[in-house]
C-alpha cells in the first residue's frame, strides 16, 4: 500500500526529501486570513463571516485602545484611475504615530463599491487598486491587517515584508482563493477576505501586496489596521525547524498558549477533513480523510477523534495529533469540498501560534475511556468486575501536553482519579529511509516510534519536554470506568531543564533498550524504540507504577517489540517492563508485523543479558550496539523471543549479589513509604527511623521476609514532623540504611 492511499492523502505529488538549513533568527509571523464568497446580499460585508471572524481574531491580540485603523472616509475620492497612484496614511501607535506613504497601481479612492465587485467595507470610501499595493511606513510595524474584495482569478495573495534593518525579505502567501460566485456571476466576483499578520519579535518597514501568477488584477482594499510592537498583547510562541525536525510523519503536539484554533494551524500547514463551525465558516476540505486527531478513545490505532470543526480550540494540556507532509501539496479548493491550506517543505518550517501566557497551575479532566489501548486494539475488550470496579486492561492513556510556551518537566505532572504511572510516552517522527526524491508514490509515513520518558529519573535524569510538545501518559485506574481522571501541571516545573529536542529527552542509567528497524515487503520502513526492561530498586516483579503499558502506533504498517512482564498472574506486553533489583529473570519479549519482512533488533544501554531467538535458536550477548537480523512472516503477538538477566548484572552494590535492601519510595513522601527488600537467608526484619540528631522516632516489626524473594516492606512515618530522616533496616545478613524525606 502506497502511503498516498494509506490514510486518503493527496496523489500523487513526489515528495522533495528536505535539505538542512540554517533556521531565520527571530520569530515566523503568524498569519490570519478568513474570506467568504460572493456575499448576499452583494457587496456587504457578512457581519458573521469567515473575514470577519479573522479580523476579530487578529484584533484579539492587539491593544485595540491605541492601534490604528485607516478606513479611507477622510480621504479624499479621486477618478479616474492614476497610474502609480500615491497616497498617506497616519497611524496612532503605542508608542508615537505612525505615517505611512502607499502607492498602488492604477490607484484611486472610490466611495460605496465600484460596480463589479469591489467594495467599502466600512462607510464610506475604500481604495481600488490594480496589480501590486506598496507600503513604507515610517516607523516600524509588527501587525498588518486589511480587508480585500473582489479578488477573481486569483489563487492567492502574497505579502512581502521588508525587515527594520535590513536582512532578507519575509514572504507570506495566503492560498485556496475561492473562485466561486453566485450563478452568472464571474467566479470570485464580490467576494471578501481578510488579509493579515502578527510578529512580535521581528519589525518591518514595507509590506508589498501582491497576487503571483497574474497580471493587472483589480481588487478592493479597506479598513487597513497596524500596530507596532508595543501593541501586540499576546504571547508568541514558536518551535523551530532545528528542534521538529523535518522528516514527513505524524506529530503529537500541544498548544502552549491559549487561543490556538484548527484554522490558525491550518494557515501554517495543510489540515484536511474538517468542516466548518465553531464561528469559524471556513473549511478544510471536509470530504478528504482528516490528518488532525483531537482525543484519544483509548481502543485500536483508528479509536481517535477527528477535529470536529476549523473554530475548534485547544486547550493548552491537550495533546493532539497532526500529519506533516513534506512536500508542497496545494490541492484546488474544489477537491474534497475546499479548503484554504497547504502543505510546505518541512526544512525551516517553523510553527508558531499567538494566544495568553498560562502563568498558573494547568488542570485538565479527562473522562476516564471506556476502551484501552492495553486491549491491543480489540472493541470493546474491557471487562469490568463482578462489583463495578475496574480491571488492569481498564487502564487508559491519555493524550497530554506541555501548556506552557518553554520547556517542562514531567515531575510536574500529577493525576487524580487513578494512579499516574512514572514513565510517558512521546513521538519521534524521525525519517531516515532514505527516500527516491523521484518516486511518484513515496511512503510518508517514515520509520517513526514512541520514545519513553520519565518523571522522576527512571531511565537516568528526570525528563523535561519541549514547548508544543505532546506526549501519552497512563492511568491505572481505582473508578469505575467513565469516570473523570485529572491531570494538574505545576506552573513552578515550567523552565524545565535545558533544551530538550522535540520529543522529549532522555539520560542513560542501569537499563537495557531494544530498538526494531526493518523493511516490509511492501517497501515501508518500519520502527520501534519504545521497548525496555530496566532495573530500579523500588520496583516490585509485577505491575507497578514504574512499568508502561505498549501502544499501538497510529501508522498503518507498522512491527513491534514489547517486553512481557506479570500483571494479576496473567502475561502482560508493555513498552517497560520494571525489574526490583538483584533477581535473575527471563524476560519473554513479543514481536507483531502487519506484514512479512527483514527486520534487526539494536540493544543500548548497561544491563548485561542474552537475547534468545526462539525460531532460530540463537543467542546474541546484549552489549552497547549488539544486533540480531531475522525474517517474519506478518503476525499477531507472539512471544519470539527472550531477554535472560542474570542476579549478577542487577545486584546491589552495598551487599551480597543475594541480598538487596532499596530505597523508600515515594522520597519525598507525606503519606507513608515502602521499600524492596529480598535476603540470602529467611529471618525476621525490621525497620527503623531515626531522626536528624540520631534518635529512633518510629519502629516496625516486619515480619518473616523469606530467603531470595523480594517483599516490600512498609515504613512507618505516620506523625513525623517534616525532615530529613534515616530509614534503617536489620535482619539476617543485612543492615543497611537508606535516606527519608517526610513533607506535609
Amino acid at each position: 500500500m502506497t502511503a498516498c492511499n494509506a490514510a486518503g492523502r493527496w496523489c500523487p505529488w513526489s515528495l522533495l526529501l528536505a535539505v538542512l538549513l540554517s533556521v531565520p533568527a527571530g520569530a515566523v509571523p503568524v498569519k490570519f486570513f478568513g474570506q467568504d464568497p460572493q456575499p448576499t446580499p452583494a457587496l456587504t460585508l457578512p457581519a458573521s463571516g469567515a473575514s470577519v471572524t479573522a479580523r476579530n481574531a487578529f484584533l484579539s491580540n492587539l491593544d485595540l485602545s491605541t492601534v490604528g485603523t485607516e478606513d479611507f472616509t477622510a480621504v479624499t475620492v479621486t477618478d479616474p484611475a492614476t497610474p502609480g497612484a500615491t497616497f498617506s496614511l497616519s497611524f496612532a501607535g503605542g508608542s508615537g504615530t505612525i505615517t505611512g506613504a502607499g502607492s498602488a497601481n492604477n490607484g484611486r479612492i472610490l466611495s460605496g463599491d465600484d460596480g463589479f465587485g469591489a467594495f467599502a467595507t466600512s462607510p464610506s470610501n475604500f481604495l481600488k487598486a490594480t496589480g501590486d499595493l506598496s507600503i513604507t511606513f515610517s516607523q516600524p510595524i509588527s501587525a498588518f491587517g486589511f480587508y480585500l474584495t473582489d479578488v477573481e482569478t486569483v489563487d492567492a495573495v502574497r505579502l512581502t515584508l521588508t525587515p527594520d534593518g535590513g536582512g532578507p525579505d519575509v514572504v507570506l502567501e495566503y492560498g485556496g482563493i475561492i473562485n466561486s460566485g453566485s450563478t452568472g456571476q464571474v467566479p470570485g466576483n464580490g467576494q471578501v477576505n481578510f488579509v493579515g499578520f502578527i510578529d512580535a519579535e521581528t519589525l518591518y518597514t514595507t509590506v508589498e501586496v501582491s497576487f503571483p501568477g497574474t497580471n493587472g488584477e483589480g481588487f478592493g482594499f479597506d479598513d487597513l489596521t497596524v500596530g507596532d510592537a508595543s501593541q501586540v498583547t499576546s504571547e508568541q510562541v514558536t518551535v523551530t525547524q532545528a528542534n521538529i525536525g523535518d522528516g514527513p510523519g505524524w506529530r503529537l503536539l500541544g498548544a502552549p498558549v491559549s487561543g490556538v484554533t484548527v484554522d490558525a494551524l491550518a494557515l501554517q500547514n495543510l489540515v484536511q477533513g474538517v468542516p466548518a463551525g465553531n464561528g469559524q465558516t471556513q473549511q478544510q476540505y471536509p470530504d478528504a480523510p482528516s490528518n488532525l486527531y483531537t482525543a484519544y478513545n483509548g481502543g485500536g490505532r483508528y479509536d481517535y477523534t477527528t477535529a470536529s470543526t476549523t473554530g475548534f480550540e485547544f486547550e493548552p494540556g491537550r495533546g493532539y495529533w497532526w500529519y506533516w507532509y513534506d512536500q508542497n501539496i496545494d490541492p484546488p479548493n474544489t477537491i474534497a469540498g475546499g479548503g484554504t491550506s497547504e502543505s510546505v517543505e518541512l526544512s525551516g518550517f517553523s510553527l508558531t501560534s499567538l494566544g495568553d501566557d498560562l502563568t498558573a497551575n494547568v488542570v485538565r479532566a479527562f473522562t476516564d475511556n471506556a476502551n484501552s489501548a492495553s486491549d491491543s486494539g480489540q472493541p470493546d475488550a474491557n471487562p469490568s468486575g463482578p462489583n463495578g470496579e475496574v480491571l488492569p486492561a481498564d487502564d487508559d492513556f491519555y493524550m497530554l501536553a506541555n501548556p506552557f510556551p518553554e520547556a517542562f518537566r514531567l515531575s510536574g505532572v500529577t493525576a487524580t482519579g487513578g494512579t499516574l504511572q512514572d514513565l510517558f510516552v512521546a513521538w519521534d517522527p524521525l525519517d531516515e529511509t532514505g527516500q527516491d526524491p523521484t518516486d511518484p508514490n513515496p511512503p510518508l509515513d517514515g520509520p517513526g516510534s514512541y520514545i519513553v520518558l520519565s518523571a522522576t529519573g527512571a531511565l537516568g535524569a528526570p525528563d523535561s519536554v519541549s514547548t508544543w510538545q505532546g506526549f501519552m501518559a497512563e492511568v491505572t485506574s481505582p473508578t469505575t470506568v467513565g469516570g473523570t481522571v485529572e491531570f494538574t501541571y505545576a506552573v513552578a516545573s515550567s523552565g524545565g531543564t535545558g533544551d530538550p529536542p522535540f520529543y522529549g529527552r532522555r539520560a542513560p542509567e542501569l537499563y537495557g533498550h531494544l530498538e526494531l528497524q526493518g523493511t516490509t515487503a511492501s517497501g515501508a520502513r518500519v520502527r520501534d524504540a519504545a521497548a525496555y526492561v530496566r532495573v530500579r530498586d523500588e520496583a516490585a516483579l509485577g505491575w507497578d507504577r514504574f512499568d508502561f503499558s505498549k501502544p499501538l502506533p497510529p501508522t498503518p504498517t507498522y512491527a513491534l517489540v514489547a517486553p512481557v512482564g506479570e500483571r494479576d498472574g496473567e502475561a502482560y506486553r508493555q513498552a517497560v517492563v520494571s525489574l526490583p533489583a538483584g533477581i535473575e529473570a527471563s524476560v519473554p519479549v513479543a514481536f507483531a508485523a502487519t506484514e512479512a519482512g527483514a527486520y534487526t533488533l539494536t540493544w543500548a544501554g548497561d544491563l548485561g543479558a542474552t537475547l534468545v531467538d526462539r525460531v532460530t535458536g540463537n543467542r546474541v550477548a546484549l552489549t552497547e550496539g549488539a544486533t540480531h537480523a531475522f525474517e517474519a512472516e506478518a503476525t499477531p503477538w507472539t512471544e519470539r523471543f527472550a531477554i535472560e538477566i542474570a542476579a549478577s548484572a542487577v545486584a546491589a552494590e552495598d551487599g551480597p549479589e543475594a541480598v538487596v535492601v532499596g530505597t523508600p519510595f515515594p522520597n519525598p513522601t507525606a503519606s507513608g513509604a515502602t521499600l524492596q527488600v529480598r535476603l540470602a537467608e529467611a529471618g525476621a526484619v525490621t525497620v527503623s527511623v531515626y531522626d536528624a540528631l540520631g534518635r529512633r522516632v518510629r519502629s516496625l516489626e516486619a515480619g518473616v521476609v523469606a530467603a531470595d524473594t523480594p517483599a516490600a516492606l512498609a515504613v512507618p512515618t505516620a506523625g513525623l514532623a517534616p525532615g530529613a530522616y534515616t530509614v534503617r533496616v536489620d535482619g539476617p545478613t543485612v543492615s543497611a540504611v537508606r535516606s527519608l524525606t517526610v513533607v506535609r
